[in-house]
C-alpha cells in the first residue's frame, strides 16, 4: 500500500446558515508524510457566500502567512549579505 508523499487539497468547513445565507469556508491543505512523522498546513483560501439564488467567492487574505513568508525573505536576504561580507 504506497501512499502520497505530497497531498495538496481544497475542502471545504462547515457550513454556517443565518438569514437567508449560507457561508461555506474553503481551505488549502498541504501535507507531508513521511516514515518518521509528517506535517500538516492549513490556510484559509475562500468564503462561499450563497443565498437569494446567488452564489459568491469571497478570498480570504491570511495575513499572519504574508507577514510570516516576508520575514523569512528578510532573514534569508540578511543571510546572504552577512556571507558576502565575510
Amino acid at each position: 500500500m504506497s501512499k502520497r508523499v505530497f497531498q495538496n487539497q481544497l475542502l471545504n468547513g462547515k457550513s454556517v446558515s443565518v438569514g437567508g445565507l449560507t457561508v461555506t469556508p474553503q481551505s488549502r491543505v498541504l501535507s507531508v508524510r513521511l516514515p518518521f512523522g509528517g506535517f500538516v498546513w492549513n490556510r484559509p483560501v475562500v468564503a462561499l457566500v450563497e443565498g437569494d439564488g446567488r452564489s459568491q467567492r469571497i478570498p480570504i487574505v491570511d495575513k499572519t502567512s504574508v507577514f510570516v513568508l516576508m520575514m523569512a525573505g528578510v532573514a534569508t536576504a540578511v543571510t546572504i549579505l552577512s556571507w558576502r561580507r565575510k
